[in-house]
This record gives C-alpha cells, sequence and structure tokens, in this order.
C-alpha cells in the first residue's frame, strides 16, 4: 500500500460539523446545524493536513487519489482559458458524483470569510482573472470518509499567499496540472508538503512513487505522477 492510500480518520473540526453518523443529516435540523457550523469553523483547521490544488479546472485527480488520507481540498483557478467559474464548478461537481462521491452541504464563501480584510497585493490584467472574486464551500462524504472542498475562482499565487503563507501552515499535498497558466509563486522550504502531483520531478528532495493517478478535467486526457518527499517513509 502506498502511504497516501493509507486510511486516515476524519478530522474532528470535520466531524463536528457533518456529525458521526451520516444517515443523520437527511433530517433537517441538521442542515440547519451544518450551516451554523460552516460559519464558525477556524480557517486554519481547514488548511491543516489539506492538498492545494492550483490551475485546477474541474480535475479530481487528488480527490480520488487521496481519497482515504486527505479531507481538505483547496482548489484554485483563474478562469485562463475562458471557462466560467460555474461551469467550472459544476463539472467539478459532476465528475465527483460520477466517482461515487455525495454533496452534504455548499454555501458561497467571500475574502472575508477567509480572513482577508487587506487590499488585494494586485490586480491581474483583465484577459487573466476576473476582479469578481468567487468561492464555494462544500461538504462531501464517500462511503464513512468525510471532506471539504474549497473552489476559489481567483489568481493562485493570491490564495497561496493569503492562506498557507500568512497562517505558516504546510499543506500535506500540492497538485498542478498547467502551472504555465499560473502567475507563479514561491513554495518556501517550511511550506514543503509532503506530496506533490506533477508531470515534472519538483526538486531533488522528492521521489517518483506513482505514475497512474488519472485526470478528470478539461484540459487534457492524461495521467498525473506523484511524488513524496525523501525523508518520509515510502511505502511498498
Amino acid at each position: 500500500m502506498q502511504p497516501h492510500e493509507k486510511k486516515t480518520k476524519n478530522p474532528k473540526w470535520l466531524t463536528r460539523i457533518i456529525g458521526e453518523e451520516l444517515h443523520n443529516i437527511k433530517q433537517y435540523r441538521n442542515f440547519h446545524h451544518i450551516l451554523r457550523e460552516m460559519l464558525y469553523v477556524d480557517i486554519r483547521d481547514i488548511l491543516k493536513d489539506s492538498c492545494y490544488y492550483y490551475c485546477s479546472g474541474s480535475d479530481i485527480s487528488p480527490i480520488v487519489a487521496f481519497k482515504n488520507s486527505i479531507h481538505s481540498y483547496i482548489y484554485c483557478d483563474i478562469g485562463l482559458y475562458s471557462i466560467s467559474y460555474y461551469d467550472m464548478l459544476a463539472k467539478l461537481k459532476t465528475n465527483l458524483n460520477e466517482e461515487g462521491f455525495n454533496e452534504i452541504q455548499s454555501i458561497t464563501i467571500d475574502r472575508d470569510y477567509l480572513n482577508s480584510n487587506e487590499r488585494i497585493y494586485r490586480i491581474p490584467p483583465p484577459r487573466y482573472c476576473p476582479h469578481i472574486f468567487k468561492a464555494d464551500w462544500s461538504l462531501w462524504s464517500h462511503g464513512e470518509q468525510q471532506y471539504s472542498i474549497i473552489f476559489i475562482f481567483w489568481d493562485d499565487s493570491y490564495i497561496w499567499e493569503l492562506l498557507y503563507s500568512k497562517n505558516n501552515i504546510r499543506p500535506k499535498a500540492i497538485c498542478r496540472w498547467r502551472p504555465e497558466g499560473s502567475w507563479g509563486f514561491e513554495v518556501k522550504e517550511e511550506l514543503e508538503p509532503e506530496f506533490w502531483i506533477d508531470h515534472k520531478k519538483p526538486t531533488d528532495d522528492y521521489i517518483l512513487i506513482s505514475e497512474t493517478i488519472k485526470y478528470f478535467g478539461e484540459y487534457g486526457d492524461n495521467y498525473m505522477n506523484l511524488f513524496q518527499k525523501k525523508d518520509k517513509e515510502v511505502g511498498i
């Protein structure tokens, strides 16, 4: 078994929102409870042990690959290829449904929810990025496993700085399919993740452990590589 396939427990903050027994979410009062809890969760809990996917499109590759070990995903796409936010989000959720994931609840969130009351440090040219920030936060289940997925339609380098750098939180994994579609940002050594999903070896500090990560998005039809830090135990 590869290290990314080892099953981990649902994080406490996520179970607190959804509940222990998923069949209870069918009751209306539990939907009300879920919405209330979603409004007050700490963003740092969502970021801890998460996967950050930039230039994501509607691809669900990391969610399928890490469905046993990562429960929180931050998706970001700048909308470079003229695909609308709503079309991309709808296709993302359709892809998840087709793979057996069930949506529990979703809400629209703004930059204030991500603890950002400051002015954006730069505005991308209109041809590269919409000027209106859009984001959707949804909760999902797959069997007994629970998941949080935040999909953000904005500049991925700004989102990286705003969330991970600002909070000094290392994601468990980073995924990138089309890095040429990104403005580009630096991942400092102290924030280097345990896993990279990429086409090319990120640095010499990583070892290839899988070449069979299926791509589910709209930017092509291919497979992705999975790398793990060399100083971590590699499963067999």
